[in-house]
Formats: structure tokens, sequence, C-alpha cells
């Protein structure tokens, strides 16, 4: 197995977990990620400012929307479609350090965001090791496994050192398939985390994939964490309902939308998000 087959069995872990085509659900277009684990999550993100708080209830135009920064489609704090990470560090509006060590999309909070856990850190890039020492324990074991396959006429002996050998390599995959599943299970945790936060996230290219809201954001028109869904439907008419939330195609671009993911009535978070730009 070759490293682009190992990103390919990532791939398909994630295709498994729930559809990933152009109308896949808020939360998955949120999150961007992986999520292998998505049932651990089933209780789903807690409503940022619910359950009756000021920032959460000035949903409209009045005064808590006037004092929140303005997320919406052309961007926030001066990041927004076709923003490449090299430029995003520039505008000092992110911190520097990525929040995570796994593969793929890196992560970046804003400057007054969440700092980069070194435990986690380490957890992730303990993961991450692993994961590419199974994989290549596998290839090998394969490719030697492969040069001595038995020919015709080949004693019993060699076809029994041959299922032998077959049977490590059946092993040795099965630790990489375990190893990459515990990368994706860090990775569900890291992006649920993330999508709480908010923050920056750049495509294996340096381009922006996604930008998530930080809670107390708000767009133009007051919607943020807390906004009931009538609110939303209220403020943005052209809002097509997907699993999880709504989505708003942003003016002008086939590739980037709006998302607002919501859960039992109230948005919990939005993003801007990219079709066009990968993770792997």
């Amino acid at each position: 197995m070759t490293q682009a087959q190992g990103r390919d069995r990532i791939r398909q872990a994630a295709q498994a977990a729930g559809p990933q085509g152009p109308r896949r659900g808020g939360r998955a277009r949120l999150l961007g990620a992986v999520l292998l684990t998505a049932a651990v999550f089933a209780g789903g993100t807690a409503c940022s400012g619910s359950g009756g708080s000021d920032d959460a209830k000035g949903s409209g135009k009045g005064s808590t929307a006037a004092k929140a920064e303005v997320f919406g489609p052309k961007g926030y704090r001066g990041l927004g479609p076709g923003t490449t990470k090299d430029a995003a560090m520039g505008t000092g509006a992110l911190q520097t350090a990525s929040l995570s060590a796994l593969t793929g999309c890196a992560l970046f909070s804003y400057q007054d965001g969440p700092a980069p856990d070194p435990a986690v850190i380490a957890a992730e890039t303990a993961a991450t090791t692993k994961s590419k020492e199974t994989r290549e324990a596998a290839d090998k074991a394969k490719t030697e496994a492969d040069a001595k396959r038995p020919g015709a006429g080949a004693s019993a002996q060699e076809y029994a050192d041959d299922a032998k050998r077959s049977a490590d390599v059946a092993k040795l995959m099965a630790a990489s398939t375990g190893a990459i599943a515990d990368e994706l299970k860090l990775m569900a945790t890291r992006d649920k985390a993330f999508e709480t936060t908010g923050g920056a996230k750049f495509g294996t290219d340096g381009r922006l994939k996604q930008l998530i809201a930080p809670p107390k954001a708000r767009t133009a028109e007051g919607i943020g964490a807390g906004s009931t869904e009538d609110e939303l439907k209220k403020a943005y008419p052209k809002v097509a309902p997907i699993e999880g939330g709504y989505t708003l195609p942003v003016e002008g671009s086939s590739e980037w939308e709006s998302v607002f993911v919501t859960e039992g009535g109230k948005v919990t978070a939005m993003s801007l998000f990219s079709n066009a730009v990968k993770c792997v």
C-alpha cells in the first residue's frame, strides 16, 4: 500500500461516514472534516449563548449586533474567499501556530481564540507517526510477500510459507487501518472543538478552505449563534435546508457558500465554506 493509497483509505473511511457531495449536511460542511466517529457526538454541539443569554437574544439589529464584529460572505477580520495561508499570517488576525499536528488541512485560531494545547499536539503527533509507521511496515511486507509468490509446481512448504507471509501482511494491514481510525477519531474531536471556537482552515494547497465564525460574531443582518431558524429565514429568504442546517450560496461564486448549522431550532455555528479546496 503506497502513501497515496493510505490517503485513499482515509478518504474512503470518511465517505463511509456520510455523504460528501455538494448537498452534504450543514455540520459536515462546517467541520469540513472526517467524522468517522460522528455517533460519539450524537448529542450535537451545545448552542453557544442559548438558554436566554443577552448575546444569544441579540439576533436582530439591536445593540448586541452593533457591537459584534460582522461575519459575512466577504469574510471576517480581513480573511475571506481567496485568502492564502501566507497572506493570512500577515494580517495578524490569526495565531501563527497551528492548532493541530494531524495531516490534511491546517487549522488556526483567531488571535483571541485558544492557543494550541501541547498535550493535544503530542497525542496527534504520536498518532500520525504510528499511522505512518504501520502503513510503511504493511507496504514493505506486502512488497516482499508479492516478490516471493510461489509459481506453478512449487512445493507444499513454499505454499505454506506464502500463506504465512500473507497472514503477516493481513495483520500489518489491520494495524495500519486501526492507526488510521485513531487518527480519524482525533480529527473528529479536533474539528468539534474548532467549530465551537472558530478560526481558519487552509487546504493542502495553502488556500482558505473554511472560515468559522467565533461564537459572538454576527452577520450584518444580526444572525449568529443563538438566532432562531425563523430569524435566519427572515434575514435570508433564499437559504436552502440541508441536513443539520442551512446553506446560502455566496453571490458571484460557484465555489463558496455560507453554512448555518442549527440544532433545536437555533443556529449553533456558521461558516464560509469552499467546496473546491481539498484537505487531502
